[in-house]
């Protein structure tokens, strides 16, 4: 807390430091600012001169910055304000180490750095800061460090223990996507210390890729009577929903598609063709055909329809018989 004099006279303005007990950046960012204000008004003058009320005035605006230090020390970030961390030492930071799936990046060393990443995954940072050789309490006994990141979506201080004279601290840390940002978005991640330097990436979250699917229906299916007991099949394939289709699911149906019966299962091949043998002469057959893959079975196709004939084609000769017609040579 601050101690005021009862003189109402500064005979120099650094007097005005001795009133704040300066423990961190915070604090000497105020006394900063105090000092700016009183250099730019020139108050040097008696409390009793004609600018008493201003001086007066400042004086008590001054009286709130310092009452309120504090209370902004203690705002400086979330988790843990450096005021708290016992026997702090404050060492800048000399190294920070990104991991992201097996690959490792040093944003100190490439400025700008940009890192990509599904909002429904995690990535590693190694942070290394070196204490100096004494404490903020001028002695060289254990004490802490403290960092600050905004990592979590807001600054987020830490007091980390096990710091001394001259030593390397690490910290390593897992973040993940923060939950008040959105889904989709570019977060600037800084780590500090109190002592300049420090670090910043940029990471670009997105939502994750949807992984692979069933495929979409085949199109285009075609059934034609080969024989009295003979239809072949024809279709195109469909979308493989990013998986490679294995086969195909043949079902027939004798009924215009009010019933079906499987006769094939899975094809075992990516043919886009089948042939249906042992079938019944002068029956009319209905086919759908399903894409299969790694994922599932596709929805059936559109339906195709051929009907065998009552009997194959008969050739004597020059005369060829057929079901429907006779053909004679042309004299």
């Amino acid at each position: 807390m601050p101690v005021f004099y009862s003189s109402v006279r500064f005979k120099k303005i650094q007097d005005l430091a001795c009133i704040y007990h300066i423990e961190d950046w915070v604090h000497i960012q105020i006394c900063n600012v105090v000092l700016k204000i009183l250099m730019t008004n020139k108050i040097g003058k008696n409390i009793t001169n004609g600018r008493g009320t201003y001086f007066f005035s400042t004086v008590f605006a001054l009286i709130l910055l310092a009452s309120t230090g504090v209370l902004v020390n203690e705002a400086f970030a979330m988790g843990q304000a450096p005021s708290t961390c016992n026997n702090r030492y404050d060492g800048a930071i000399t190294s920070i180490q990104v991991t992201v799936g097996g690959n490792t990046y040093d944003p100190i060393a490439n400025p700008g750095l940009t890192i990509q990443m599904d909002n429904d995954k995690t990535y590693d940072v190694t942070l290394t800061i070196h204490t100096p050789s004494t404490s903020s309490q001028n002695n060289t006994l254990d004490g802490t460090t403290w960092y600050d990141t905004s990592a979590p979506g807001y600054q987020l201080g830490t007091c980390v223990d096990g710091a001394g004279p001259d030593k390397d601290i690490t910290v390593t840390l897992t973040e993940g996507h923060p939950a008040n940002i959105a889904p989709e978005v570019t977060q600037t991640v800084t780590w500090s210390t109190l002592v300049a330097g420090g670090g910043s990436y940029f990471v670009q979250w997105t939502n994750p890729a949807s992984g692979p699917s069933v495929p979409s229906a085949p199109t285009g299916l075609f059934a034609t009577a080969m024989s009295h007991s003979r239809i072949n099949l024809s279709w195109t394939a469909g979308n493989d929903g990013g998986s490679a289709i294995t086969g195909y699911k043949i079902e027939r149906s004798t009924d215009g598609g009010s019933t079906w019966s499987t006769i094939s299962a899975n094809t075992g091949s990516a043919a886009t063709t089948y042939s249906n043998t042992r079938l019944a002469p002068d029956t009319t057959y209905t086919y759908r055909v399903s894409a299969i893959n790694a994922i599932g079975t596709s929805a059936p196709s559109d339906t195709a329809t051929a009907t065998t004939p009552l009997f194959d084609s008969i050739k004597i000769g020059p005369i060829v018989i057929s079901p429907t017609t006779i053909k004679l040579p042309v004299p």
